[in-house]
């Protein structure tokens, strides 16, 4: 009976509506949507471009998409470009706390509900699918912008995958853990606002959780969701200024030297931009490679199609139907 009694006045808090804080003591929290990486092949997304807007928003902590046990290791995900490479970094420089906020399932429970160690790299990299090397393959994905994420209709296909149970109960656990992720994902978010009280907290997260994280915070007390367009796009000035090397070689190397190469899928007026840039950065050897690479590319790119080339070995034509990045 004393169960039952306690279990009911839990409900019956749970029920209670969230008392909002007076506009002086909120915590403003802007959950920026990005496309993991994608920051190395949209000119409008490009990692200045990035850091131009953080440096705009002024965030007295950063909140990133990795997990509080792993960052202390200082341990991310491959594919989370934005975060080890751009944000973290510029954090650090400016002594702006960074809150790690992602969950993931032990080792244990992924084993037990798919079979393996999710995080687990593996020796050989399949062709495609799961844990294959990251690629941008379709031309909309040059196009991205900074707030691509802030309009709903551009992340339609994962709401609608997220809200649709598999066609098979049994294959639904990663939908299931995708929503029990990102829920865990806005409490985290909103213990660190709660830290900041009157502040200002950046979220960097896969745009696919943005939605979720959105709605859940907007139930938060004292805490104020504001969407990072309403704070309007850095300009070309801001964006110069927060441009580095680093990003120039990441942005080159990516396209030119990896797998993203065979897609055939670059922004070539970009990347010769960001090789020229790097002109007067004192890697003269690793500069001409990049700047040699580019001028192959392109070249193979309009070269009359040869017969005895091997077409795995031919990048693929662009496509234009494509729906965009989910």
């Amino acid at each position: 009976m004393n169960r039952m009694l306690v279990v009911g006045v839990v409900v019956a808090m749970l029920s209670l509506p969230a008392k909002s804080a007076p506009p002086e003591t909120a915590t403003q929290v802007i959950v920026l949507g990005v496309d993991h990486a994608a920051q190395l092949v949209a000119r409008e997304d490009r990692p200045a471009v990035l850091a131009a807007f953080l440096d705009r928003a002024a965030p007295d902590a950063i909140c990133i998409e990795r997990s509080p046990e792993a960052f202390a290791r200082n341990d991310f995900y491959e594919f989370t470009y934005e975060v080890q490479d751009v944000v973290v970094p510029f954090a650090r420089e400016r002594n702006i706390d960074v809150c790690p906020f992602d969950w993931h399932p032990s080792t244990e429970d992924a084993q037990l509900g798919f079979g393996m160690d999710l995080e687990a790299i593996p020796e050989i990299r399949p062709i495609r699918g799961f844990q294959q090397f990251l690629t941008f393959p379709e031309p909309a994905q040059l196009h991205r912008t900074l707030f691509h994420a802030d309009d709903p209709h551009n992340v339609t296909r994962s709401t609608q995958w997220s809200l649709t149970p598999a066609a098979r109960t049994a294959q639904d656990l990663p939908r299931r853990l995708f929503l029990y992720r990102t829920f865990l994902q806005a409490k985290r978010i909103a213990a660190a606002a709660r830290a900041h009280p009157a502040g200002t907290v950046v979220v960097v997260v896969g745009e696919f959780h943005k939605r979720d994280i959105d709605a859940v915070l907007a139930d938060e007390p004292g805490i104020v969701v504001v969407q990072p367009s309403s704070l309007g796009a850095p300009n070309d000035a801001d964006v110069h200024q927060r441009e580095l090397p680093a990003y120039r070689f990441a942005v080159a190397s990516f396209n030119l030297l990896g797998r993203q190469a065979e897609t055939g899928n670059r922004d070539d007026a970009f990347l010769r931009e960001t090789v020229d840039a790097l002109s007067g950065s004192g890697a003269a050897a690793e500069v001409q490679l990049l700047a040699t690479r580019l001028d192959r590319c392109r070249a193979a790119s309009v070269a009359p199609r040869r017969s005895g080339v091997p077409d795995r070995l031919r990048p693929p034509p662009a496509r234009h139907d494509s729906p965009g990045p989910g």
